[in-house]
């Protein structure tokens, strides 16, 4: 299991607009936005360090950091699926350029863009991609494909197909600089 320990960095702060609320920057089939009403009366009020072994989109630890309830607390944001566990690290230190990345794709973006997308992960050159690389397409991906649906076959190819969205928020700038 992948640990990323997250850290605010105090100069990603200055670019985004204050006052909203920190939400998840992918969506996530089993997420617990839903359930967040029911899920925050269960949380101590007192605790030292938050551990999140199951971060998915992350709506419960983006909820608690809207809130105030981690200022000043240890955070470990871990998940099995190391592409996530990528993007995540790529949101907190390069966001920037994985916002251009991304407006790359937005402007690219084609059923036979995203077939081709999907594809890389079948192809030797998968192994050459940057780390930028990998979570640019895979919140690509997530933003385009049915439902934001992470699902991999037997070979651990990504396989969801492209869902029907007209116009799709690939490069959503101020979730990901609030997420940084």
């Amino acid at each position: 299991m992948l640990v990323l320990t997250a850290k605010r960095k105090t100069d990603t702060k200055s670019r985004i607009s204050v006052g909203k609320k920190y939400q998840p920057f992918i969506k996530w089939v089993g997420g617990k936005r839903g359930l967040l009403s029911q899920i925050l009366d269960k949380f101590p009020t007192r605790f030292e360090s938050y551990h999140e072994p199951f971060l998915g989109g992350g709506a419960v630890f983006f909820e608690l950091y809207s809130r105030g309830l981690l200022k000043d607390k240890k955070i470990f944001l871990s998940d099995i699926n190391t592409e996530l566990i990528n993007t995540y690290n790529m949101v907190k230190n390069s966001p920037d350029e994985l916002i251009n990345q991304l407006d790359d794709y937005k402007e690219r973006h084609t059923a036979e863009f995203y077939y081709k997308t999907r594809q890389i992960d079948r192809m030797t050159e998968f192994l050459d991609l940057t780390d930028i690389q990998r979570a640019t397409r895979f919140i690509y991906l997530n933003k385009t494909c049915f439902n934001g649906l992470y699902r991999v076959n037997q070979k651990g190819y990504f396989n969801t197909p492209i869902g029907s969205y007209k116009n799709p928020n690939i490069a959503d700038r101020d979730t990901i600089l609030k997420a940084a």
